[in-house]
């Protein structure tokens, strides 16, 4: 099962995307569309790495000093402290991380609402791994003509 932590947070990224043709609307991206998939993963792969690798020490590890070690630790600092230490507690659940992780991906991806005044669409999607969570994401067309994403439910 996905294991995601149930603090509301928002993760946002600016991506830049070629649009082709003059003056692109929000009418011609989609929720589906492979770059919004891509950037929706990566907005999502550190919050549930850090959620994967903190439940699998906590329920894996021999020592309970290894859970309250981490406890305040982002997923960066996660793999920083893993490569330091070398302790096989961490480097097992590191392994069962990124096991979990090459699975991620997008299903069910479905527009909620589009505002083209705003050139904004919301969408829905399932997040799936080893379970499924359910997240919402917006995208933005800026002025610019790039692709504003924000990910939301992580």
């Amino acid at each position: 099962m996905l294991h995601i932590s149930k603090v509301p947070s928002l993760m946002t990224l600016l991506v830049t995307i070629a649009i082709t043709g003059c003056s692109p609307t929000i009418s011609d991206i989609s929720c589906s569309d492979k770059n919004v998939q891509k950037t929706v993963i990566k907005l999502a792969t550190n919050p549930i790495a850090e959620s994967l690798f903190k439940s699998h020490i906590t329920y894996k590890a021999q020592s309970p000093g290894i859970a309250y070690r981490i406890k305040g630790m982002d997923y960066p600092a996660l793999l920083k402290l893993t490569k330091k230490n070398k302790l096989p507690e961490l480097d097992d659940a590191l392994s069962y991380t990124n096991k979990i992780l090459k699975k991620l991906r997008l299903e069910n991806m479905r527009m909620d609402s589009r505002n083209q005044d705003a050139n904004k669409m919301l969408c829905a999607a399932n997040l799936v791994a080893q379970g499924k969570a359910d997240i919402t994401y917006s995208v933005h067309l800026t002025e610019q003509e790039e692709l504003y994403v924000e990910v939301f439910g992580l």
